[in-house]
């Protein structure tokens, strides 16, 4: 499924490439261009959200990105951070696909939420026509919102009155049981090979 607009900003990185819906082939490009990215800091990657429970739950629902939870001690180098969540949506942008990637201090409990910290690499993500037309604009939100770095935003979620969209997605369609909870480390869902396993996205 191909998305209309042809030009998007996320935080510092840009693309006009025209993005479709991220399938086998083009994840597997992107996770062999920068696992040596991952491999290199102290993070987890968690595959999550509509992917991983198409891949290895049961989920048909269609969809349009890539999302990725990060896991691990930032010990406040932001830097580091910042470069690995950059390359991420850079490297997607380039195969042509939307990669949403975060950092959250423990994974989402989509089924009773419980307070987390996310930080993103950016605090607005733009997307328009090539002629600048149809513009839309999404903005991180958040109770104690705080640019930490570069323009990266970490937002504090304590209550179910605020919490991430992509949580409340999640929790409705796990209670619609089109999701079945599927958070899995890359290190389990990829092979020797760097490809991806589970069912096929095409």
């Amino acid at each position: 499924m191909a998305i209309d607009q042809t030009y998007y900003k996320m935080g510092d990185v840009t693309t006009t490439n025209h993005l479709t819906s991220p399938n086998t082939k083009n994840i597997n490009a992107w996770y062999k261009e920068w696992k040596p990215l991952l491999d290199a800091s102290v993070f987890d990657a968690y595959i999550v959200g509509n992917v991983a429970e198409k891949i290895f739950g049961k989920s048909i629902i269609p969809t349009v990105d890539f999302d990725v939870a990060l896991l691990g001690d930032i010990a406040e180098d932001y830097e580091s951070l910042k470069v690995l969540m950059d390359e991420a949506v850079r490297i997607g942008f380039d195969n042509k696909f939307l990669v949403d990637i975060f950092h959250n201090d423990a994974l989402l409990d989509i089924q009773n939420f419980k307070p987390i910290v996310q930080i993103r690499q950016f605090n607005h993500f733009k997307r328009s026509n090539a002629d600048g037309s149809n513009k839309k604009e999404y903005k991180v939100e958040g109770k104690d919102l705080e640019e930490i770095y570069g323009g990266m935003v970490k937002a504090t979620y304590t209550n179910t009155d605020i919490i991430p969209v992509s949580c409340y997605k999640a929790r409705a369609r796990f209670k619609d049981g089109d999701y079945i909870g599927i958070q899995i480390n890359v290190k389990d869902a990829f092979d020797a090979d760097d490809n991806l396993l589970g069912k096929e996205l095409i």
